[in-house]
């Protein structure tokens, strides 16, 4: 296992923070005791001292690994045992795919609409041939074949949100690839997979599939949104929380004004037609409960990147807490576009004065990244 330690820092008032890379740390064991020691003596060997880092090591930010933001035992809160005013910062972005991933997990069909596509992903990344059927099947279409990945995986949510909006524009495509695959008279007729072809043509081909389709389109299209403007190195904390409080409104909306997406299927649902493809109704696909899963993303965003746990009473845990609770308003005395009209002359000084002492010319901002 390894840690790769980076540091953000401004060497002077008049310039910009930038990002450097530190050192690659080979670690003995996942323990967060070794990561800590190892991340500790790390800095040590660059010349930053204990009593150096107390006024000038200000944030520390990982992922969500339970081992580096465990509340009781994990790096940070260790670190924050020796840093009393230390920001400890779990990734906004890695926080919103592991609010995705619940909402997948809790509503009704995320599962068997996740293995379907996982099955396309399947069939073509790893066979030339396949892919080469399935072009020839899009210029009989006119139509352009978009690559088709994974959705809901590891990677970050436009990803999931390019393989849906793939497998839409290339839905005509698919169909007429699959029909061609299990029908013997066709010169792109294969015996070994022409089962499975008839199978994913059947699953396709429905109604049902279209619909959960078009919700994830529209679902995912919000979050891919999001995800790219978290990714912005400009977007300050207030910034986020308020964009991240926005996609809420608008997912929840969804679920009484359906996306443009899922009007469409309503519409392809009732003529049994996806452009030149007929529908037939699958009495066996379990669909996506659309509000069910609109509520669960929704939800998994609150708990996930507005709110902090309630649990555990130590010392360490009662601040981390503090630090994820508090730092968007503390952060947002600083932005003039979160001021109110009415502020008074005193406006912001209970804020300012929580977060950590910064130095005038020299200020050390670190960010780690497991």
């Amino acid at each position: 296992m390894t840690l790769i330690v980076y540091l953000k820092c401004i060497a002077n008032e008049n310039t910009e923070p930038h990002l450097m890379f530190l050192q690659l740390l080979e670690l003995d064991d996942q323990k967060a005791t070794t990561i800590t020691q190892a991340l500790l003596n790390c800095l040590h060997h660059f010349g930053f001292t204990d009593n150096y880092m107390r006024d000038h090591f200000v944030a520390f930010v990982s992922d969500g690994a339970s081992v580096m933001t465990g509340r009781k035992s994990g790096v940070a809160a260790q670190l924050t045992d020796l840093f009393p005013k230390l920001v400890t910062w779990h990734c906004l972005n890695h926080r919103l795919e592991l609010a995705v991933g619940d909402a997948a997990d809790e509503a009704q069909g995320v599962s068997h609409f996740r293995i379907l596509m996982d099955s396309l992903y399947t069939l073509y990344s790893r066979s030339p041939k396949t892919q080469k059927h399935l072009q020839t099947a899009a210029r009989e279409l006119d139509f352009q074949v978009k690559k088709i990945g994974r959705v809901l995986s590891t990677r970050w949510v436009a990803s999931s949100f390019r393989t849906v909006t793939a497998v839409w524009d290339n839905f005509e495509a698919l169909a007429a690839h699959f029909s061609a695959g299990c029908d013997p008279l066709s010169l792109q007729y294969d015996k070994s997979l022409a089962s499975k072809y008839a199978g994913l043509r059947k699953k396709l081909c429905s109604p049902q599939f279209v619909n959960d389709l078009a919700v994830m389109h529209d679902t995912l299209g919000e979050l891919s949104m999001l995800s790219e403007q978290l990714q912005n190195r400009s977007t300050t904390i207030p910034e986020a929380d308020k964009l991240i409080r926005r996609s809420i409104r608008r997912i929840e909306n969804m679920k009484g004004n359906p996306g443009d997406k899922v009007l469409e299927a309503k519409s392809i649902a009732e003529s049994s037609a996806f452009g030149s493809t007929q529908l037939v109704s699958n009495s066996k696909h379990v669909t996506i409960n659309n509000n069910q899963f609109l509520s669960s993303v929704a939800n998994s965003l609150r708990k996930r990147l507005l709110v902090a746990d309630k649990e555990d009473t130590c010392e360490s845990a009662d601040v981390l807490r503090k630090n994820r609770r508090s730092l968007p308003a503390e952060l947002s005395v600083m932005d003039i576009n979160f001021w109110p009209s009415d502020m008074d002359t005193a406006y912001g000084e209970t804020d300012m004065s929580a977060l950590p002492p910064f130095q005038p010319t020299v200020c050390q901002y670190p960010r780690w990244v497991l």
